[in-house]
């Protein structure tokens, strides 16, 4: 209970220092970093900067093809314009979601936002076991972070398991109050 409640008073935090530090393996660039962390500063416009956002994303991964956390952020933005329905073609838009997931799990399967963007995918697909298992997975790398307890709750939802689902809600909802 102690543990909790310090999580939740400082994951909003951490989230915040993510964006400017992120915890995963840097680049061995620092021009694909800078890039990187542009096109996150982007995110909360992503439906005004689409193009711009994508552009950065992918600029990073050519400076730097080892950058994991990358791929898994040009692929969120692929499964963002699904959910939004603002992909010119779906079945193109999911399918380059998936190789770019795969692409990061192949580079660092550790980052639990790659599980993030594959369970969404998973979703979109109808596969909601697979869906569930990578939500799961990415509550397993990272059991702090609310966005993962969040987006496990979605899965959760379309797979019918509504006590789960409300176990996730008031987990993220103790994680993270604020948001």
């Amino acid at each position: 209970e102690i543990t909790a409640n310090i999580v939740a008073a400082v994951e909003p935090e951490l989230s915040q220092a993510e964006m400017l530090a992120v915890a995963q393996k840097r680049p061995e660039n620092l021009n694909s970093w800078e890039l990187y962390l542009r096109g996150l500063a982007n995110m909360p416009a992503y439906g005004r900067r689409r193009a711009e956002t994508k552009r950065l994303f992918e600029q990073s991964i050519e400076a730097d093809p080892t950058f994991a956390v990358a791929y898994a952020a040009l692929a969120f933005c692929y499964c963002a314009d699904v959910y939004a329905q603002r992909a010119d073609d779906v079945d193109a838009a999911v399918a380059t979601m998936f190789d770019l997931a795969k692409k990061a799990t192949a580079i660092d399967p550790r980052s639990f936002r790659i599980y993030l963007v594959l369970c969404m995918g998973h979703i979109l697909k109808g596969e909601l076991k697979q869906a569930v298992e990578a939500g799961r997975k990415a509550i397993e790398l990272n059991p702090s972070s609310a966005e993962a307890y969040q987006i496990l709750a979605l899965a959760l939802t379309h797979s019918g398991a509504p006590e789960e689902v409300e176990k996730c809600a008031l987990r993220c909802l103790k994680l993270s109050p604020i948001d």
